[in-house]
């Protein structure tokens, strides 16, 4: 049996879509919260989360940087839609997203400027403005097809931790 441990802050932030992921599909996994910075060298390149998936061989796989491990996790996991075309438009809207978030660490962590605050309002209203009528014109309420997919997961992410 595969087993999986993720190494993330304990904090809401990189690792939250993942664990999503993984509660959503109902995979155990193991949590780690490593001593920070201290454990820095001992990541793949000294940041974190990272992802060791150990087979039921015994053979690791290691994957580090938030944005993929989320996207192995949506594939492996089936959060994405199978048709290639779904499958890539499914990806756009979670790039988007990725992007919102982007915006939001610089004006919170690196340029705490008021442009830069503006900035990120304006990608928020601009957001808004092209994936409510998305959203609204999907007969199911998900982006893609019928069913739940990372760009949903992400969505919700950011509206329950940057929207409330």
């Amino acid at each position: 049996m595969t087993s999986y441990v993720f190494e993330c802050f304990e904090f809401n932030g990189v690792g939250w879509v993942s664990r999503a992921l993984l509660e959503l599909a109902r995979v155990e996994y193991e949590n780690v919260f490593p001593e920070w910075p201290a454990s820095k060298g001992k990541t793949p390149f000294g940041r974190l989360p990272v992802l060791t998936e150990v087979s039921s061989d015994g053979t690791k796989f290691v994957l580090a940087e938030s944005n993929a491990i989320e996207l192995y996790f949506a594939d492996k996991l089936e959060y994405l839609p199978k048709d290639s075309k779904q499958r890539a438009v499914a990806t756009q809207y979670y790039f988007q997203a990725t992007d919102l978030l982007d915006k939001f660490l610089v004006c919170t962590f690196h340029d705490r400027t008021e442009r830069s605050r503006e900035r990120y309002f304006d990608r928020i209203k601009t957001f808004i403005k092209k994936h409510e009528p998305i959203l609204a014109n999907s007969k199911s309420g998900y982006y893609c097809e019928d069913s739940i997919t990372l760009a949903d997961i992400s969505l919700y992410y950011i509206y329950k931790n940057h929207m409330t």
